[in-house]
């Protein structure tokens, strides 16, 4: 259900649910190296502040912190090619 839909808070269904819950909107795709940067650039600023992030910048400099960074969001993309499984049967 889009949200546009209702003029009123009142109007909205007890079951309502914003369009990022509903499973059917998952990405079913590898991020791509854009959104990666993006990611890597987001976190890098919004955690400049932890020990652990300027300790990594500290050792690595601020363009290998932001590799590994990246890397460690690819690592996680259970859609990228780097992920996939080859053990599985196909037919």
């Amino acid at each position: 259900m889009k949200k546009e839909q209702y003029k009123n808070i009142e109007d909205y269904p007890d079951d309502w649910e914003p369009d990022w819950l509903d499973p059917a909107n998952d990405r079913k795709t590898p991020y791509t190296e854009e959104e990666l940067n993006e990611f890597a650039q987001g976190f890098m600023e919004g955690m400049s502040d932890t020990a652990a992030v300027q300790r990594l910048i500290q050792q690595e400099g601020m363009e290998k912190a932001k590799k590994i960074v990246k890397a460690q969001f690819k690592k996680k993309d259970k859609y990228n090619l780097d992920n996939l499984n080859s053990d599985a049967t196909s037919h």
